[in-house]
C-alpha cells in the first residue's frame, strides 16, 4: 500500500468530469456573446433578403409603396441590454459570494435566453 505525500499531484482534487466550473461558464458566456454579433448580422441580412423576395418588397424598394412596418427598436434592444448585463455578471461576479456559482449559472441562462429573444425580435416580420 502506497500513500502519497500531501501536496503531491495525487492528493489534488479535480472537479468531476462534466461539471461546469466558473471558468468554463465564463468561457461559454464569452463565446455566446462573441457569436451574437455575427448571428444578428446574418439574421438581419436574411430577414431583409426574404422581405425583398416578394412583390411587396420589390414595390417598396422601387416605388416606396407597400413597405412593411418594422419591429420597434425597443423590442430587440431591451433583450440585448439584458444579455449584456447578464454577460457582465457572469464575468465579474466575485467568487467570495455565498451563492456565486448558482448566480453565475442563472446569469448565463438569462444571457442565452435574452440573446435568443433579441435574435427572434430581429427576424420577426414587421
Amino acid at each position: 500500500m502506497t500513500t502519497s505525500a500531501p501536496g503531491t499531484s495525487d492528493s489534488i482534487s479535480t472537479p468531476a468530469e462534466g461539471r461546469w466550473t466558473a471558468d468554463r461558464i465564463r468561457l461559454w458566456s464569452f463565446v455566446c456573446a462573441a457569436l451574437f454579433a455575427p448571428a444578428a448580422g446574418v439574421a438581419w441580412f436574411v430577414d431583409g433578403f426574404l422581405s425583398l423576395m416578394g412583390e411587396g418588397g420589390s414595390r417598396c424598394l422601387t416605388y416606396g409603396e407597400q413597405c412593411p412596418a418594422s419591429v420597434p427598436d425597443i423590442l430587440w434592444r431591451a433583450p440585448l441590454a439584458v444579455a449584456a448585463i447578464a454577460f457582465l455578471a457572469v464575468l465579474f461576479l466575485p467568487e467570495r459570494l455565498r451563492h456565486a456559482d448558482t448566480l453565475r449559472r442563472a446569469a448565463f441562462a438569462v444571457q442565452g435566453l435574452a440573446e435568443a429573444g433579441a435574435l427572434l425580435m430581429i427576424t420577426l416580420p414587421g
